[in-house]
């Protein structure tokens, strides 16, 4: 009698939905390692019948060899956007798809990787999906600045996670604080476990949800960046207390965050990004005058700055945004037009040039830059509550 195994067109036709969608190296290597187990025992079950492969019948067999010939690899190509021509034709950024998943996968694989074999592998993986994709860009007539500014820092910071002294500090970082964090949860709380993920930004110091499968939170990467581990102890303390419903400060938390090392990582990320950007001198005002005028009345000509710029793209919300690391200020182009007065650009402009006066207080992780004291500062513009006004109805407008 003909030997019948089910589940192997199911299978085959499984692989080949997934391989439709975007593959990390990982999960490509992950797909790879699932497909060989089931074959393997496939063929054990074969042998044990004293049959093979070969005997199975036609659809079962078919799906066999597919699957046995099948080279899966990471699919770099489909990662870009469908719309990725027309976006760099029009001269706006083009957008990989996934970036932010991808580059999360591979920090979460590093930082867990406690041996050299891993580590190795993390590396010629991550070295690996870098290559291709620039590639890929450049295939593309493209390059890493025709990326949004997001999705540069995302490919940077990916670049330093290979530096041989991050690949050494975050993994023994990483394991200290999940042994003193499985300490602590076990001394407060008798609920599961709950996963840890570790994530890339500097925007968010951690957050926590509950799902399907019990408690996740998720982690920045700058808590790692430096060899403390009597800091690690006190972060695993307070971050158990705080989701377990404590009342405990997380001041001294986030003050350690503007240690030298956490700030050179994020400056080597700001140094490697370009900034689209136009001049100065926009068609109806002048940045450099406005800001010389501003700061010698408000700011005792205290200040200066490396670059002043009119964006490329016209936002209405964000009207301006200051770079502290780059000691740069950007003004949206929205602004640049006579039917906008002259008072509400002032103050935009002025609104940044607080931020420069705070420094490097502006890029505290989880610092609250817009606080009590800064409104209070902001208030001092002569023209505050028309220039206000006047932003919200802008905001508004299509």
């Amino acid at each position: 009698m003909r030997l019948k195994i089910q589940g192997l067109v199911k299978m085959m036709n499984n692989v080949r939905d997934r391989l439709k969608a975007s593959l990390t190296q990982m999960q490509a290597d992950e797909l790879s390692r699932q497909v060989r187990r089931n074959l393997d025992a496939v063929r054990k079950l074969c042998r044990r019948h004293l049959s093979s492969p070969r005997n199975l019948p036609m659809p079962s067999r078919r799906a066999f060899e597919y699957l046995d010939s099948l080279k899966i690899e990471a699919s770099l190509d489909s990662d870009m956007d469908t719309n990725e021509r027309e976006s760099h034709a029009s001269g706006s950024s083009i957008k990989i798809k996934g970036l932010g998943s991808i580059v999360e996968s591979f920090l979460n694989q590093m930082a867990l990787s406690w041996d050299q074999e891993k580590i190795a592998a993390f590396k010629k993986q991550a070295g690996y999906y870098l290559t291709k994709t620039l590639d890929l860009l450049k295939r593309r007539r493209s390059g890493i600045t025709d990326l949004s500014v997001k999705q540069q820092r995302l490919l940077v910071r990916l670049e330093l996670y290979m530096d041989d002294a991050i690949m050494e500090i975050i993994p023994k970082n990483v394991r200290c604080f999940i042994e003193a964090f499985n300490r602590h949860w076990e001394n407060h709380s008798s609920k599961d476990q709950p996963r840890i993920i570790f994530i890339s930004t500097n925007n968010t110091l951690w957050r926590y949800r509950e799902d399907k499968k019990g408690l996740v939170i998720k982690i920045s990467d700058l808590f790692f960046l430096k060899d403390d581990p009597p800091f690690l102890e006190k972060f695993a303390e307070t971050l158990v207390k705080k989701i377990t419903g404590r009342r405990v400060s997380i001041k001294e938390i986030r003050q350690w965050l503007t240690n030298d090392d956490v700030l050179l990582f994020q400056k080597r990320i700001e140094e490697a990004v370009h900034h689209k950007k136009n001049s100065a001198r926009g068609l109806v005002y002048d940045l450099d005058l406005i800001f010389e005028k501003l700061n010698k009345k408000y700011f005792d000509n205290k200040l200066s700055a490396s670059g002043l710029s009119w964006t490329m793209n016209v936002a209405k919300s964000r009207t301006g945004y200051y770079y502290p690391l780059s000691n740069e200020i950007f003004i949206s182009t929205a602004l640049d037009d006579k039917k906008v007065p002259l008072y509400v650009v002032e103050f935009v402009l002025y609104h940044e040039m607080l931020h420069m006066e705070d420094g490097i207080d502006s890029i505290k992780p989880g610092k609250k830059i817009h606080n009590l004291s800064f409104k209070k500062r902001e208030k001092k513009f002569k023209y505050y509550d028309k220039a206000e006004a006047f932003l919200r109805r802008l905001a508004m407008s299509k």
